[in-house]
């Protein structure tokens, strides 16, 4: 069988954006107690629209943690928001995506956020 090399992008006009970004937007907090979600749901949608022209938000993901203070088992339903972005836009809105990140984390009572850069997942200390 021959190998056919295929551009995707000369064949459909398409922009290739090949990195994905992708935060877990908690529903509580690291006690186990309820957090406006919708709230920082809809402020990752606009903010990634802004700064990478798009966003999409999978609801209701199931996860679990331990929390090793408590030592309890958080189950939690975290919505994905993500986009698949450009390195040049990312690199230029880093770090107001770091502050953005810590603020979430910091108002919704979390150890540490996670997300997804590039299919690595990294949790942030906040």
């Amino acid at each position: 069988m021959d190998d056919i090399q295929l551009s995707i992008t000369d064949l459909f006009g398409a922009e290739a954006r090949g990195q994905k970004f992708a935060v877990y937007v908690p529903n509580q907090d690291r006690d186990g107690r309820p957090v406006d979600q919708a709230h920082w749901v809809r402020r990752t949608l606009i903010l990634f629209s802004e700064y990478f022209g798009g966003a999409t938000a999978i609801p209701y993901l199931k996860g679990a943690w331990l929390n090793p203070e408590s030592r309890k088992l958080i189950v939690e339903e975290p919505q994905l928001v993500y986009s698949y972005v450009d390195g040049d836009a990312f690199a230029t809105h880093a770090a107001a995506l770091e502050i953005f990140l810590r603020e979430m984390g910091e108002h919704t009572n979390q150890g540490q956020i996670g997300f997804e850069f590039d299919g690595i997942f990294y949790l942030m200390d906040i």
